[in-house]
């Protein structure tokens, strides 16, 4: 997105907005690699309204160079200016909607119409899904006489990942980032060891790879070991060894890793996940680990020893939040917030034609949040 900013600045670039707007639903902190066009189109009207508000499109070089990836990175940028993402996020969902010719809901050198709504047209009931970081518009036509509109949004939401048996360990994902989980193991006495556990990974091939690595010498160096999952796949010379990279299909796989080589003494070893700085996809995830050597088994109930730097233990699904605002169109048109309560439940009386913007807005899941509206 930024990279078209900078191509419009110098005079030339491709637009690619009207691919998005035919599809708002899509994630703008998630960039799948096989839908390019709608997140350049996405991100470019995004970058384009926050740097027209805050700084001018001429100090993209400074919103490129905050160190922090992501919407941290934004924070990070935005903080001089005394706001943050979400409320940037939430002002340009309905500045797309509504496309006025100047304030807080105007784009600059844009001619702008969403293509994709919902139109309630009078009593009666639906529910609906939207991804993270992604709008739905909802035009109701309130009659004369007024109307009332409920919404019952989840209060729940997954990270992509459905658990084999129960809790598991998960590296996150996100783009420029180094999940690990390490822990250490006394294998003295020991003539050979084997490392058992389960994985379920998604990782942009060729590019991001998770490992299982081991250090002798207290974590100052590390050996990449290979599994029968591992690959040797590396066309860009990126990984520091055998490692996952790629899919495991959407399912749970067993692994087996030889330690014979480090049996006799104390060794570190360690989960970690690497990604670059462009495209992630759902991350690395393992349970059910096993030293039968040592009768260590653990099913990742507990933290059990593991320094866990980026993995989060998932025991359930993560907390579902909700960007819910409602844009009256009446004269003036009036942009409300509105409080949905740790229920993520709302209801609100109407008395003329309206549009509610939902937005999901959980960090760490490309997961759909879903929703309900009376």
């Amino acid at each position: 997105g930024l990279s078209q900013v900078a191509a419009e600045l110098a005079g030339g670039g491709t637009s690619r907005v009207d691919i998005f707007l035919a599809v708002p639903d899509t994630q703008l902190t998630h960039w799948p690699p096989d839908s390019a066009s709608v997140h350049y189109g996405e991100s470019q009207l995004f970058f384009r309204y926050l740097l027209d508000r805050f700084g001018g499109r001429e100090n993209a070089a400074a919103l490129l160079a905050a160190p922090e990836d992501g919407i941290a990175g934004v924070d990070a940028y935005l903080r001089q200016f005394g706001t943050a993402f979400e409320d940037v996020f939430a002002d340009w969902l309905v500045a797309s909607y509504l496309d006025e010719d100047s304030g807080p809901y105007a784009h600059q050198d844009a001619d702008l119409t969403i293509a994709t709504v919902t139109t309630i047209g009078g009593p009666g009931e639906g529910d609906g899904s939207v991804h993270q970081f992604a709008g739905d518009y909802l035009e109701i036509d309130a009659p004369a006489g007024g109307a009332s509109f409920a919404f019952d949004g989840s209060d729940q939401v997954g990270v992509g990942i459905e658990p084999r048996d129960g809790p598991f360990w998960w590296s996150a994902a996100e783009d420029s980032m180094d999940s690990r989980l390490t822990r250490e193991f006394d294998l003295s006495g020991l003539a050979a060891a084997t490392l058992r556990f389960w994985t379920w990974f998604d990782t942009e091939r060729g590019w991001d790879y998770a490992y299982v690595a081991a250090s002798r010498d207290g974590g100052q160096t590390w050996e990449a070991l290979p599994g029968r999952q591992t690959t040797g796949f590396d066309p860009v010379a990126l990984a520091y060894g055998p490692g996952y990279s790629g899919s495991s299909d959407g399912e749970w796989v067993q692994e087996e890793i030889d330690l014979t080589p480090y049996a006799g003494g104390e060794v570190l070893l360690r989960f970690e996940y690497v990604t670059d700085d462009a495209t992630h996809e759902r991350g690395f995830a393992v349970d059910d680990i096993e030293i039968p050597e040592l009768a260590f088994a653990d099913g990742a109930d507990a933290g059990n020893g593991w320094q866990a730097e980026g993995f989060r233990r998932i025991e359930a699904p993560l907390p579902q939040r909700f960007l819910v605002q409602l844009i009256e169109r009446g004269e003036p048109i009036v942009v409300r917030r509105l409080e949905l309560g740790p229920s993520n439940r709302f209801e609100i009386a109407l008395d003329g034609p309206a549009t509610i913007v939902v937005a999901a807005v959980t960090e760490g899941t490309t997961a759909a949040a879903t929703y309900r509206w009376t």
